[in-house]
């Protein structure tokens, strides 16, 4: 059952039903939309604290977004792979490897906040937003394909450049040529 939410600010959207009610509680006492988000989440608007981080993500916010067909292929695939997914798990794509909803290190818990998955991610070598340690190296394997690629390219420049110069002094023969045949003096 989905939850009327004309009267929710953006912030409030997908936040937790106990939160809701009281910015609604708020809001009818007579504060502001933005003043009664404020006190309701006790966060400033737009900023996020590690405990606020994931508030009201959870599966049912993640059906809403991603459709509960997709979220039950995702909890069956961890449930087979052993990973206890509970109402409060929130399946993080961007630090899944290969294995999708069967990563254990994908799904976090809505009171661990950023700080595990930033975690996460240096572990995995992935970058993170306030990290200078983290390296952009390439693979072997792109900058191998990356020279290979630049070689075909160059290769083919030089034999375009090479086939136009050709066709200059081949259309400067054939002008000169043409200017002896009606002019022989010339």
């Amino acid at each position: 059952m989905k939850q009327n939410t004309d009267d929710l600010t953006i912030g409030m959207m997908g936040q937790p039903p106990h939160l809701i009610a009281k910015f609604r509680e708020l809001v009818a006492s007579g504060e502001s939309p933005r003043i009664a988000e404020i006190c309701a989440l006790r966060v400033a608007p737009g900023g996020k604290t590690d405990t606020s981080h994931y508030a009201g993500m959870g599966l049912g916010q993640l059906a809403s977004v991603l459709g509960q067909d997709h979220v039950n292929k995702l909890v069956a695939k961890a449930k087979k792979a052993g990973i206890s997914v509970g109402p409060n798990s929130i399946y993080n794509g961007s630090l899944a490897d290969k294995r999708g909803g069967a990563d254990p290190g994908a799904w976090l818990l809505v009171g661990e906040g950023q700080a595990k998955a930033k975690e996460v991610a240096r572990s995995r070598g992935m970058a993170t937003a306030d990290s200078d340690e983290v390296k952009y190296g390439e693979s072997d394997q792109r900058v191998e394909f990356a020279s290979k690629w630049l070689e075909k390219y160059d290769k083919k420049k030089a034999e375009k450049a090479a086939r136009k110069k050709e066709i200059e002094s081949d259309s400067l023969k054939t002008g000169v040529r043409s200017k002896l045949l009606v002019n022989p003096k010339a």
